[in-house]
Formats: structure tokens, C-alpha cells, sequence
């Protein structure tokens, strides 16, 4: 489901089937199992991946604006 979640880019739902999916495989298969390890791996990078993706779009609209800052300065804009 999470994958189907992902293609459909609602990452956060895909985030969540992901944890469900690792607690579910905890529960049945043991936390060293190789399919819980898996899955533990594939809801760490969609989560990761969520982050930076979050950090990204807000990173750019921050630095603009203290682009837009520097650049009134410049050209002498609010004196």
C-alpha cells in the first residue's frame, strides 16, 4: 500500500502504511527477521526523503527573501 501511496505522491500516508507495514512484521516475524529489516529500511528512506524534501521547499523561500532583502538594500529600496 505504501508504495501505491508513494506513486500517488501522498507521501505522508505512504510514511504511515510503511510504519504500520514494520510494526506488523516486529509483531509476526521478529525485529531481526530480513523482511522487518527490509521494510525498517524502506520507512527510514521514505521518511528521510520526506525531510529533506520538506527542507528543500522551505529552504529556497527563506534564502529568497533575504535575497530580497539584500538586494532593497542595494538598490537603496526603504530608505
Amino acid at each position: 500500500m505504501g508504495v501505491e501511496q508513494e506513486f500517488l505522491r501522498s507521501y505522508p500516508a505512504a510514511i504511515l502504511s510503511y510504519k504500520k507495514a514494520v510494526n506488523f512484521a516486529e509483531k509476526n516475524l521478529g525485529a531481526d527477521d530480513g523482511i522487518t529489516q527490509n521494510l525498517r529500511n524502506v520507512y527510514e528512506n521514505a521518511r528521510n526523503e520526506l525531510d529533506v524534501a520538506v527542507f528543500k521547499k522551505k529552504k529556497p523561500a527563506a534564502s529568497s527573501g533575504v535575497a530580497g532583502v539584500k538586494a532593497a538594500k542595494y538598490y537603496g529600496a526603504g530608505q
